[in-house]
Order: structure tokens, then sequence, then C-alpha cells
């Protein structure tokens, strides 16, 4: 999907849509892939922490292979089921590969958002409360939680990207 379709569906800001064309990212796919490999969009031209965050959240709201997102119904049902294999379909060892990556994950974080974290999953640290408490929740804005401000908005959105990564390429890599 463009950025132009994003923007066309009034899911992006005109401040945004501006850096991404500025700094020749035209796609989605070239947004996420950035995000994955620099972690912040703060290193683009024009590009303050407002927009970063704006980036980091839509880069969030769709997925790297299949864009999900349907604007009559948010998130579809499709989505969810998605997430729910990601959990059904791992092995033991996928399982616990993914529950260690977690924990050591959110114990990088820093303290404020390790705790917000501990918080929201009520301290398990497992992939199936993981999916269930977190990425299945369409209305989770980590801006409207306790403590939790526009610095720690950004760090928790790489933090969740990151282990949505992480099962999303235990899955495809399994066989």
């Amino acid at each position: 999907m463009t950025i132009k379709e994003v923007f066309r569906r009034n899911e992006m800001s005109v401040r945004a849509y501006n850096v991404c064309l500025e700094n020749e990212l035209y796609t989605l796919h070239e947004l996420k892939e950035y995000l994955s490999t620099n972690g912040t969009f703060e290193h683009l031209t024009n590009c303050g922490m407002k927009t970063n965050r704006d980036l980091i959240n839509l880069c969030n709201n769709y997925n790297s292979k299949n864009h999900f997102y349907d604007n009559r119904k948010g998130l579809t049902e499709e989505k969810h089921k998605t997430d729910e294999l990601i959990a059904s379909e791992l092995t033991r060892v996928q399982r616990e590969v993914i529950n260690s990556f977690i924990v050591v994950n959110t114990n990088s974080l820093s303290t404020r958002n390790r705790n917000v974290i501990l918080s929201l999953l009520e301290e398990n640290l497992k992939v199936k409360n993981f999916i269930e408490k977190i990425l299945n929740k369409e209305s989770l804005n980590f801006f409207n939680l306790k403590n939790v401000g526009s610095r720690s908005v950004d760090e928790l959105n790489i933090y969740v990207s990151l282990i949505k990564e992480k099962d999303l390429s235990i899955l495809a890599n399994r066989k």
C-alpha cells in the first residue's frame, strides 16, 4: 500500500505525509523497513518527536505482509485469526523462544515502561497473554495509559513491533 493511499484515507497527518515524501518513503513496506533498520524516524529530514510517534503508530497499525485495515470495521476478524494462529501453531520450543524474547525485551525497557508492560500483562509475559492483551486490543493506545508520555510511547511501540516481528518470523520459518 502506498503512503499516498494511506494519506487519502485520512490515516496520517499532512506533516507525516510530507516527511515521507521528502525522504523518499513511498510505501508502507518502505516505512516499516526504515523503522526496522533505524528503530526511529527522528533521523528523517523535518521529522520531529510528534511525527516520529505518528509514523511509528502508523507502522504498528499495519501488518508487514497483509493489510488488515478496513475503514468500515477497523481491524478485521482476519487479523485476530492470524494473531491467534501465531500462538496456536507454535511448537513448545518456539513458544519458549518467544517467551524468552518477550522477557529479555521487557527487561531492556526503561523502568517506567517495564512497569507499564508488567501491569498491562498482569506480570504474565507469555506469548499467548501478550497476543491477547496487546496485539488483539484494537483500542490500545499507550499514550492513554497512566504514567506514559510521548517518549515512553515511542519505546513501547518499538517494543511491540519487535515482538510481533519475532512471532511472525518464527511462524514463517517453521517447517
